[in-house]
């Protein structure tokens, strides 16, 4: 028996012998600079014999002591892409067979130095432009360009300026010798130029060409009719006509019209499929009849289709009903301080819900203004407001108001923060409050207002440059805590130009949000930027002393559909995450409606419009996170449109505690990648980090990180799409790491490679 079960082992070491044999160590490997357009690069052979067997380059810069690997062939020839003039790099190559290394090859040396400068490619010559069809629709315009180069191995990148030859900016890139422009407004006056670009070199510029851009006129018809109300027959001035267009040259909303004192109104609109809406406000917060679809519908699922040909004529007439009268009751409580003291004189307001000022906002009004907007103690400008008052000496109030319906609950008071129900800092995060009866319990308890000696102000514009009022939120740079408690996070409003100023702030970085009050959507503060709706994009405001010049550009929502989209919004551990700002882009990248996620995660995007639309939501202390649906012309509800978000802490790779002796930035792995690669960096003290990923024109793509961590190692992997979630071209990027620690700064910067 002990002879068998050794014979046994035997077989089984001879069998191991065969199949696990350690691969050949390669040898004789060489580095040679290769410089080519201007870019330097390494190209390493070795002899090694081929087999079952592939080849791993290590890499080492500036030392001998730091190896990483760097890529994986099966050949015996590797060029490094990815180097950086003056400096040294030292290689070694190991074969692999399965988890068996073979030893290391010689280390060979190499210096990095500056490649001579690339011979520029031929200049375009003969540039011209002529008008051209530019759609299936005989009013679509482009313009086709057309120049005369020898081709070679370079492309020819095209610029174009508006009406002017001092902005020129690159438009397009191609390697034939026409393209044709679709990006043209009809009535805007281009000047295009072109050059010939092969990696950092680039030829002079063509010759200069402009043209004028007419397009024929479209076919059109007339929509026309009367409003009367349905009980006196009366007609109706003001109404709100909108006009949907569910197929056409375009799909859309174009703009409305107001039936005149007669009640009548006219609208010239393309061709096509329109559905028809009357909206009748006796203010821009009252609406006085019920709203109705053409023809006597409430909802626009069975509304009767309008086509509109070519010069023809609809006559769309409305009688509009008057809704049922409100019933009332009576919202009770009490503001008291931290100390559960009664604060007397307290301002409390039941405000509109961001959902109805959303919602009034797609119906073609401002809503919240005029006898619903003041200035509040201790906020500023607010808009919405159905009932103020104050507290008594008890600290209690009482408001009427009508039942059936959602509010926002707001304390105020001078010296104090202002606190929404239930004692939440933020108007995103506040619960709303069901009004069916007489309610009581609504209750306050506002902190003192800090006394640090730290201010912040600024401005909310849209791109015109005109005033936006909104809510001001200072969201702290701390990582991983969605909103701490009302003393670290600031919240007031702008005054009704849209400037703000909030004293008192406790020294730290910040993210500023703005939130306009209404068809607008909100927006954090980036230098230079507009519209930035993702936190994780935006820059943060270091508040120490009184900041001046925190301008923050908004975007507006374009109201132009008719589809209610709803959905969930909970975290990858299933979690509700109440608060979230959830956004909807239609396919050209525009803002076509905007939502809060409830205190059950739930949110509703009003008046979307037919298409492609892609859902985005956006939170402190979670990566934001988008999915895209369809939107079929003749869908009016879309529900179940849920979305998931993930906590956007870095991975701590380093389990130990040990904390890093200094700020360091690995290159990334696997370098060339595709589709993902992992980027590790180390903090040696608690730092505010930003990770971003640019492009070889130095345009940043994608911010994989912005915000605090603490110190240690970390890794965070980029999947090769940028912040709008779509997969990028082939090609060198740059990823740069900036980290603040106190009064220490860290930057720095690698190449990688993505190859598909």
């Amino acid at each position: 028996m002990t002879r068998v079960l050794f014979l046994s082992l035997l077989c089984l070491l001879v069998t191991v012998g065969v199949f696990a044999q350690t691969p050949p160590t390669p040898t004789n490997l060489t580095a040679v600079q290769v410089n080519q357009l201007g870019h330097a690069s390494v190209k390493l052979a070795w002899h090694g014999p081929r087999g079952t067997w592939s080849f791993r380059v290590s890499r080492s810069a500036n030392d001998t002591s730091h190896y990483q690997t760097i890529g994986t062939t099966g050949d015996t020839v590797f060029v490094d892409n990815m180097v950086v003039v003056d400096t040294a790099y030292d290689y070694y190559v190991k074969a692999v067979a399965g988890s068996l290394l073979s030893g290391r090859s010689n280390v060979v040396h190499i210096v990095i130095t500056a490649p001579p400068p690339p011979t520029p490619p031929p200049t375009p010559t003969n540039l011209t432009a002529v008008l051209v069809p530019g759609g299936p629709n005989s009013w679509d315009i482009a313009v086709k360009l057309n120049w005369s180069a020898p081709r070679g191995q370079w492309d020819f990148r095209i610029y174009r300026s508006l009406n002017d030859t001092s902005h020129f900016l690159a438009a397009a890139s191609t390697r034939d010798t026409i393209f044709v422009d679709h990006g043209v407004i009809p009535g805007s006056r281009y000047f295009y130029y072109v050059k010939s670009v092969a990696g950092n070199a680039q030829s002079g510029p063509s010759n200069v060409v402009n043209i004028l851009v007419v397009a024929p006129p479209r076919p059109r018809g007339v929509i026309r009719g009367t409003v009367i109300d349905d009980s006196t027959s009366v007609p109706i001035r003001g109404v709100n006509m909108q006009f949907f267009r569910l197929a056409g040259p375009t799909i859309g909303c174009p703009p409305p019209v107001f039936t005149d004192s007669l009640g009548q109104y006219a609208a010239l609109l393309d061709t096509g499929r329109y559905i028809v809406r009357a909206n009748a406000m006796c203010s821009h917060n009252t609406q006085c009849y019920r709203p109705e679809y053409f023809d006597n519908c409430p909802e626009p699922a069975c509304a009767t289709v309008i086509v509109v040909a070519d010069s023809s004529t609809f006559t769309a007439n409305f009688g509009l009903s008057r809704p049922t009268p409100p019933s009332y009751a009576i919202v009770s409580g009490f503001v008291k301080d931290s100390l559960n003291h009664p604060l007397r004189n307290a301002s409390v307001c039941l405000i509109r819900t961001i959902q109805e000022m959303n919602y009034l906002a797609s119906l073609g009004f401002v809503p919240g203004t005029g006898e619903e907007e003041f200035a509040l103690d201790g906020v500023g400008h607010t808009r919405g407001i159905l009932w103020s008052g104050r507290t008594d000496s008890l600290g209690h109030y009482s408001a009427r108001v009508i039942s059936n319906r959602k509010y926002l609950a707001l304390a105020s008071k001078s010296g104090y923060l202002p606190q929404y129900f239930n004692h939440k800092a933020t108007v995103e995060t506040a619960d709303t409050v069901f009004v069916t009866r007489d309610t009581t319990g609504i209750s306050f308890n506002l902190f003192v207002r800090p006394i640090p000696n730290n201010s912040i102000s600024g401005s909310v514009k849209d791109s015109a440059g005109v005033g936006v009022p909104s809510r001001i939120t200072l969201v702290p740079a701390r990582y991983g805590n969605p909103y701490p408690a009302p003393t670290v996070t600031r919240y007031g409003h702008t005054d009704s130009l849209g400037n703000f100023t909030l004293t008192g702030v406790e020294a730290g970085k910040y993210f500023v949000m703005a939130m306009p009050f209404s068809n607008f959507a909100a927006a954090f503060y980036k230098a230079n930027g507009c519209g930035i709706i993702r936190i994780q994009d935006a820059d943060t405001v270091n508040i120490t002393g009184n900041v001046t010049g925190i301008n923050i550009c908004v975007k507006p929502v374009h109201h132009d559909g008719l589809a209610l989209v709803r959905g969930t919004v909970r975290s990858t551990s299933n979690a509700i995450i109440a608060g979230v700002r959830v956004i909807a882009l239609d396919a050209q990248g525009e803002v076509s409606s905007i939502g809060i996620a409830d205190a059950r995660g739930m949110y509703e995007l009003n008046a979307v419009a037919p298409g492609l639309v892609t859902v985005v939501a956006d939170y402190q202390g979670y990566i934001a996170a988008q999915v895209m649906v369809s939107v079929n012309v003749n869908t009016y509800n879309l529900d179940n449109v849920n979305v998931t978000m993930s906590p956007s802490s870095p991975t701590s790779v380093d389990g130990s505690g040990v904390v890093p002796e200094k700020f360091a930035l690995d290159q990334n792995y696997p370098n060339p990648f595709n589709p993902s690669t992992k980027i590790s960096y180390a903090l040696s003290a608690p730092s505010v980090v930003t990770l971003s990923v640019y492009n070889v024109l130095g345009q940043e793509v994608a911010t994989l990180f912005n915000g605090t961590s603490a110190a240690g190692t970390f890794e965070i992997v980029w999947n090769g799409k940028d912040n709008f979630g779509r997969l990028v071209s082939s090609g060198v990027y740059m990823y740069k790491l900036h980290a603040t620690a106190g009064a220490t700064e860290f930057t720095q910067a690698k190449k990688m490679l993505l190859l598909k």
